[in-house]
Order: C-alpha cells, then sequence, then structure tokens
C-alpha cells in the first residue's frame, strides 16, 4: 500500500511538471507571435503608405500599441495566476510523495519491530509522546511534524542487524551492545540521501547522546544535543521502561517516576522530563502498557 501511495504521488507530480512547462511555453510563444505581427504590419505600412497617412497612421499605431500592451499586461496576469496555481499544485504534491517515502520507510521500521515482541509498536508510542512534549513547548506545526518523523524513523538502524541480536530472551552481551550502538548512525547513513530528512538525520543521529556527555555515538553533551533529540530521548527512555521485554518486566509507575527523575542532569534533560510528568498527570492513558491496549 505504501508503494503504491509513493507511485500515485510521484506519477502526480510528473503531470504537474508537465502541465507547469506546457503553460510556461504556450504563454511565451503566445507573445512572440503578437511581437512578430506588429512589426510585420507596422513595417508594411510604412513602406507603401503615402506621406500624408503617416501622420494620421502614427496617432493609430500609437493607440494600437498601447491597446496590445494592456492586452499583453492581461494575459500575463492570467497566465501567472495559472502558473501560481500550479506551483501551490506542485507544493503539495511534493509534501505528499515525501510522506509516502517516510511512511514507506517507516513501514520497514514497523517490520522489524514485528520481529520482537517487547518492541512492537514502540516507535509510535514514543512519536505520540514526543510530538505531546513538543507540543507542551509551543513548537510550530513544521517542527512538531519534523519530531514525530524522527521518532517514527528513530530506530531504523535495526533494519540491519542480526535477528538473533533483536530477538535474543536474555541479556546482550558487550559485543553485541557494541552492535545495538551503532544504530543511530546506521539509520542517519541510511536517511541522508533524502535531502528533505535532513533536519531528521540529525536528530536521529544524536537521540542517544547523554547529558553528561557519556551517550553516543558523537558524546555531545548538554545543550549541543539538539533539543528535538532529547525530547525522542526522553520519550523513549520512558516507553522502554514502560514495556515488558525479554530480560524484565515492564517497571511499576511509581518505579519508572523514579527512574526518570535520578536521570535528569545525567542522561535526561531536567526540563523535558518535568512536562512529561505533567503530560502524563493529564492524560493517564499514556501509562497503559503495550500488553494491555
Amino acid at each position: 500500500m505504501d508503494d503504491q501511495n509513493a507511485s500515485r504521488a510521484q506519477h502526480s507530480t510528473a503531470s504537474l511538471l508537465e502541465r507547469h512547462s506546457l503553460l510556461t511555453v504556450d504563454y511565451g510563444r503566445t507573445i512572440k507571435l503578437w511581437i512578430m505581427g506588429v512589426i510585420f504590419f507596422l513595417t508594411v505600412v510604412l513602406l507603401f503608405s503615402p506621406l500624408d497617412f503617416l501622420v494620421i497612421f502614427e496617432r493609430w499605431a500609437l493607440a494600437s500599441v498601447l491597446v496590445l500592451m494592456g492586452y499583453l499586461w492581461v494575459r500575463e496576469a492570467r497566465e501567472r495566476d495559472r502558473i501560481q496555481v500550479v506551483n501551490e499544485e506542485l507544493l503539495e504534491a511534493q509534501v505528499r510523495l515525501e510522506n509516502a517515502e517516510v511512511d514507506t520507510i517507516a513501514s520497514l521500521v514497523r517490520l522489524v519491530e514485528s520481529k520482537a515482541p517487547y518492541v512492537h509498536g514502540h516507535s509510535a508510542r514514543v512519536a505520540q509522546l514526543s510530538v505531546l512534549i513538543a507540543q507542551s513547548m509551543d513548537f510550530s506545526h513544521p517542527t512538531v511534524e519534523t519530531i514525530r518523523r524522527s521518532a517514527m524513523l528513530h530506530d531504523l538502524g535495526r533494519v540491519v542487524m542480526r535477528d538473533e541480536i533483536l530477538e535474543k530472551s536474555g541479556v546482550l552481551t558487550e559485543q553485541e551492545w557494541e552492535v545495538i550502538r551503532q544504530h543511530p548512525e546506521v539509520a542517519a547513513n541510511i536517511l541522508s540521501p533524502l535531502k528533505f530528512l535532513t533536519l531528521e538525520c540529525r536528530i536521529i543521529r544524536h537521540h542517544h547522546e547523554r547529558i553528561d556527555g557519556r551517550g553516543y555515538p558523537d558524546g555531545l553533551q548538554g545543550k549541543d544535543i539538539p533539543l528535538e533529540a532529547r525530547i525522542i530521548a526522553v520519550a523513549e527512555t520512558f516507553d522502554e521502561m514502560n514495556t515488558e521485554t525479554f530480560y524484565r518486566p515492564a517497571l511499576p509507575m511509581e518505579k519508572i517516576k523514579t527512574e526518570l527523575q535520578e536521570a535528569c542532569g545525567t542522561q535526561l534533560d531536567a526540563e523535558i522530563v518535568r512536562r512529561l510528568f505533567i503530560i502524563l498527570e493529564n492524560d493517564p492513558t499514556l501509562w497503559r502498557r503495550p500488553d494491555e491496549q
């Protein structure tokens, strides 16, 4: 279904580009024909008319030129409006195409999550919570959408990881953790050719950094970590503790609150954690575990 949507979006964009080209060519051809016709007419009159007629003709020619200029101005205004409409449709088609591409990539993430029941739906829940936090901070709609996309795709790097690591029913070894720690960088590298996801690439790359600089992959510290990445880090940490894994059950509510509070200033951004607590208090359904939904 996602591939079909992407195909339809690409076809729509191609059709609009063709319309835009035809409008531009048609308008240019019309102006050229009018100008050539006027020049030819004036040349013929000047060559074959008697001298006493030229005085009257000069006034008539001036009036004709003014009328022609008025016509061309009106025609230009109409064509400009038509081209503006096509440009707006092109922008809308571009957005649809970008969304279709993101949806296709997100399907890959959901496929990986389906292999490991303990992470099933993880990206969607992290995206939901990240959006709520961003909205509580009065971010603009485009920024909120960037955060939502980043959260939906933040675990894309797991696509290239071996199933025995993702599906392991015990504690991971240090070597396996080293592989896991590569997933933010891998995801950013996969998405980097998509230039419209430049901001998302940066956010995804740094969503496992820590406030104290002990995170990965680049060891960024404090405010050097993108704010959007800090938001996703808080949302993901909450969801991981609120979800059962192969090696531990979901943590109790009070334990999660304590862990989040203790992580403030070291792993997580304290202000974002504070906003998360307010959101959870206002909407207790966000505490609902995946197996309870």
